[in-house]
This record gives structure tokens, sequence and C-alpha cells, in this order.
């Protein structure tokens, strides 16, 4: 009997099924990378261009986790934040916010909004695996009880 073995873990592996990841961002460049990262670590990957586009996804197949860039085209990952935060279907998502800046005024603001946490651009793949770990084992008692799709 021959037994497969590899030297790595995904996500994928070690929950039940693959986490659901929605990310936008305006920089083609920085959706590529983190889309690399999360396929590779098991996770189902969506992305989008700006904030507007990411709001009609994640509204039509909510994910697990949204990674939101702050500065993008038609709606910011601050308000976008907000609208998902505020949707009572959507609201339990964990938001990660991207962003290039150490700027505390934009820190403040989107945790006003509601967001779990900041990851710098070009995190580090270790640190994204590790965040959405923490995110999904959290996440997973308070799902259950949650009917996304909004039946009885």
């Amino acid at each position: 009997m021959s037994v497969e073995t590899r030297d790595w873990i995904t996500l994928g592996d070690a929950l039940a099924r693959a986490p659901k990841i929605a990310v936008a961002d305006d920089d083609w460049l920085n959706r590529d990378l983190l889309e690399t990262y999360l396929t590779q670590a098991g996770c189902e990957v969506r992305t989008f261009p700006d904030g507007a586009a990411a709001w009609v996804g994640i509204q039509e197949d909510p994910p697990d986790i949204a990674l939101l860039d702050v500065r993008m085209p038609n709606m910011d990952g601050i308000t976008l934040c907000g609208n998902i935060k505020q949707n009572p279907q959507l609201g339990f998502i964990p938001v990660i916010v991207v962003t290039a800046y150490d700027e505390e005024d934009e820190k403040l603001r989107a945790i006003e909004a509601g967001a779990d946490d900041f990851i710098g651009k070009q995190p580090s793949f270790c640190k994204i695996t590790g965040l959405l770990g923490v995110f999904q084992k959290t996440d997973d008692g308070f799902r259950q009880g949650v009917d996304i799709a909004g039946g009885d």
C-alpha cells in the first residue's frame, strides 16, 4: 500500500471544506499575489477589482473571510467593510483590511466600520494563512447558528 506524504498542510485539509475568501484590490498585482497565496493554502478565492464589484459578489456568494484594500475606486474598502458589517446576513464575516499605509486615522476609520484586523500590502504567506486559520476557528462555532441564505 502506497501512502502519499507531504511536508505541508493546507487550510482545506484542516477544515471540513476549503474556506471561501473574497479579495478586493484595484491593483492587479496585489490581487494575483493574494490569490496565489490563498489558493496554495487550500482556499477557494474570488477576486474583485474594486469595492462596488466586491459588494455585489459578496452579497451573491458570501465568503468566509473578506480581504479588502482600503483605497479602491467605486467604493473604498472602509465603506465596503461598513456595508458588510451593517448587513444582518453578512455582518458575521471577518473583514481583514489590507493597507500599504500606516496612518492611524485610516485604521481608526476601519475599526469604526467594523474591521476585524489589518495586514500590510504584500504580507507573508505565513501571516495570511495564520490569520485565516484563527478566523476560521473562532468563526465556526458562531456560524453554526446563522442561516446566511435567510431561510427558515
